[in-house]
């Protein structure tokens, strides 16, 4: 086996359950940081997922955050744990505790923080570290980190590099022919609206280490100029958690898309439940980074969001409104469907509301 291979056999993967540091946007490293009430919760609904794969090695990293989900799924399936000191998060130095922001790019391009690994040297020690997993008693189902998923993500072919949900189980299959890319299942009960994809574009659920992407949108004055101006980044957070809870409440909401080849943060769009123009509704929204404008992903969305509504939701009518001067997003609106009825005040600004009924 090449040293810059992925053992040629199928193994489980989870991402240790959320933390308060994820929750906040901070970059862990090898800070030794528990899971929170909400990770434990995780890890719980991960090994209910889990129940009936016959598991012969639950292999961890050494950090309580990891260890602890570990426990939690060793003790529910009966299966034994390995430690493995090379699947610990990347080493970030002096920016470990910080908040995420672009010093995590730039040490991927090169730039390294003061006691902290090389990205590409961090790269090596977790394919060792998956590799002496994969040597072990199989099935086997690793508990790691995001960090420790590029790795998987760069020697398995997968693309872009991305962190995993909070336990969420991936099963990951080699390629038949031992070339290529590997292929990857999430595992366990799914709601079919924990993905969706357009021609271009796929949209995941928003999760709590999200918030430097809506950080990204809320600080665009192009974007925030069509969302009623710039907002504090307090008040983002707060727009966060309010994804979150309606997804929680309703069973679906507000996806983050990128698009599907470069990986790439494009914005945001989906479902949701609003009061506009004195009445409870249902509507399509959208917003996109300004650097997208103009490539028609907004329609994409707009498009996708009807289709799930009237033939998943089995929703009967949706609106969609923005400001009256906003000839773009109108033109969103008409493109997939939906048509002026009137205008309505919402948030102190005059707007168009635009309906479709299934």
């Amino acid at each position: 086996m090449s040293e810059n291979k992925i053992a040629l056999q199928p193994f489980y993967f989870i991402r240790h359950g959320q933390t308060d540091w994820n929750v906040d946007g901070r970059g862990m490293g090898q800070q030794d940081i528990p899971l929170n009430a909400v990770g434990i919760a995780q890890a719980h609904r991960a090994s209910a997922s889990l129940q009936g794969h016959a598991f012969k090695s639950i292999c961890h990293s050494p950090l309580l955050r990891a260890k602890g989900t570990a426990q939690i799924l060793g003790a529910a399936l009966g299966c034994p744990l390995i430690e493995i000191k090379e699947l610990a998060e990347c080493g970030w130095g002096v920016r470990e505790g910080q908040l995420k922001g672009a010093w995590v790019d730039e040490w991927m391009a090169g730039s390294t923080p003061s006691g902290a690994e090389t990205f590409e040297n961090f790269l090596q020690r977790a394919l060792a570290g998956l590799n002496r997993a994969l040597a072990c008693a199989g099935p086997v189902l690793i508990v790691a980190h995001g960090g420790v998923y590029w790795a998987v993500q760069k020697y398995a072919g997968l693309g872009a590099f991305s962190a995993p949900a909070n336990c969420m189980p991936l099963l990951h299959l080699p390629p038949a022919t031992g070339q290529g890319a590997w292929t990857v299942a999430r595992v366990g009960a799914q709601s079919p609206l924990d993905r969706i994809e357009t021609e271009r574009l796929v949209g995941l659920p928003w999760q709590a280490d999200d918030y430097n992407e809506l950080l990204r949108l809320h600080r665009d004055p192009r974007v925030m100029a069509t969302l009623g101006g710039l907002r504090p980044d307090d008040r983002s957070a707060l727009d966060l958690e309010s994804y979150l809870a309606h997804w929680q409440k309703h069973g679906f909401g507000l996806w983050l898309f990128r698009e599907k080849i470069s990986g790439r943060f494009v914005g945001r769009g989906g479902l949701r439940h609003v009061s506009v123009g004195g009445r409870d509704e249902i509507e399509i929204g959208y917003a996109l980074c300004s650097e997208e404008w103009g490539q028609g992903y907004a329609t994409e969305i707009a498009r996708a969001s009807t289709k799930v509504a009237f033939e998943k939701l089995g929703l009967r009518e949706l609106v969609s409104f923005t400001l009256v001067e906003n000839r773009g997003s109108r033109r969103v609106m008409e493109k997939a469907g939906l048509r002026f009825e009137r205008e309505v005040e919402h948030a102190g600004l005059p707007h168009v509301l635009y309906r479709i009924r299934g």
